[in-house]
């Protein structure tokens, strides 16, 4: 990308790559680790499946829960099961491109790493864009920490 720039983050999680991934794929997940950056409406009649390869979706978002209505449109464009990698191109009317990577990789029996690698070009808005991006991901990332704790405070023999 000629204006683009790339935000990568990663965390450790204390949990199986099969659970972050079981949890990856799921609207409850997503809407969790977003509440609070992006409102979006009318989730209701998203499917609990949320990441199909080959499905896209608009989201309608405020970005923080203000402003104006703003159309987001998602293409689920891979998922590698055994890879465990969803592969999404993004793109609203201020962003023409958001190619987002979602990675979760074993690092022991019980143990994994999630990785957030996206690519962003808005023209002019890109580092503004990026400055977004990269404060949404690390914010997310610590989420993705406290929704795994709370699975585990709760279900402490799984």
């Amino acid at each position: 990308m000629r204006d683009g720039m790339t935000v990568r983050v990663s965390t450790e999680l204390e949990a199986s790559v099969d659970h972050v991934w079981e949890r990856l794929l799921q609207k409850r997940t997503f809407l969790y680790l977003i509440r609070g950056w992006l409102a979006i409406e009318q989730t209701q009649s998203w499917p609990d499946t949320l990441f199909v390869q080959g499905t896209s979706f608009v989201m309608k978002i405020r970005l923080f829960g203000l402003g104006p209505l703003s159309s987001h449109e998602v293409r689920v464009v891979l998922v590698d099961e055994s890879a465990r990698e969803i592969a999404t191109d993004e793109s609203s009317r201020l962003v023409r491109t958001w190619k987002h990577c979602m990675r979760v990789e074993a690092l022991s029996r019980n143990r994994s790493r999630y990785t957030d690698h996206v690519d962003i070009s808005a023209g002019l808005l890109t580092p503004g864009v990026w400055l977004f991006a990269s404060l949404f991901y690390r914010a997310r990332q610590q989420r993705w920490k406290r929704l795994i704790a709370e699975f585990e405070s709760e279900n402490p023999n799984v």
